[in-house]
C-alpha cells in the first residue's frame, strides 16, 4: 500500500522540521506585513484620541 504522505517523511526529520520552520516564517512575515498595513490604514482614526497624541500635539514642532 502506498504511503499517503510520501514527500515529507522521505526526508530526514531535521530537513522536514527545517522546512516547517521555513513555511511558518514565511506565513508569519506575510501575516505581520498584513497587520502592519491594516495598522497604517486605521492609525490616523484612533491615534488622535490617545492621551499621548493629545499631549504630543501641544508640544512645539
Amino acid at each position: 500500500m502506498l504511503d499517503p504522505h510520501p514527500f515529507p517523511y522521505s526526508l530526514k526529520k531535521e530537513e522536514y522540521l527545517f522546512q516547517e520552520l521555513l513555511h511558518l516564517s514565511v506565513y508569519f512575515s506575510f501575516f505581520s506585513f498584513f497587520v502592519l498595513q491594516l495598522f497604517n490604514i486605521f492609525q490616523p482614526m484612533y491615534c488622535q484620541q490617545t492621551p499621548l497624541y493629545k499631549w504630543a500635539s501641544r508640544l512645539p514642532a
